[in-house]
């Protein structure tokens, strides 16, 4: 990205190239220990942020949902999120794409919108 961060697809790309334009500060899949039935693991949330009480917010941009493998993983993460009261709309902002792959970017503004008010 021209933020110079190293992203997993062209439409984190997007987010990325989106919140930086509002400055809006972030982490990318900072390393997050979280429990899982008792047992603490590590998820990397797409994207971190911190409000002003130094409260965090994650956004996780669920892409291929389409793809089995993909939607299980992405769907197990939510599950641990849930298992740490980590929920939309509290603290957790969803996105995804379309079944054919594309990104409504008025959409990505939108949320980045509500995370700046977040903050």
């Amino acid at each position: 990205t021209t933020a110079g961060f190293k992203v997993r697809s062209k439409s984190e790309a997007m987010i990325v190239e989106i919140l930086s334009s509002k400055e809006i500060p972030f982490q990318y899949e900072e390393p997050l220990t979280l429990y899982k039935d008792g047992n603490p693991v590590i998820v990397h949330p797409d994207f971190t942020f911190t409000n002003r009480h130094g409260e965090k917010i994650f956004w996780e941009h669920m892409g291929m949902m389409d793809v089995e493998e993909y939607r299980k993983r992405a769907l197990d993460k939510l599950a641990v999120f849930w298992e740490n009261g980590i929920v939309p709309p509290h603290n957790l902002l969803l996105s995804s794409e379309t079944g054919d792959g594309s990104l409504d970017v008025a959409t990505i503004a939108m949320i980045a919108d509500l995370v700046q008010k977040m903050l």
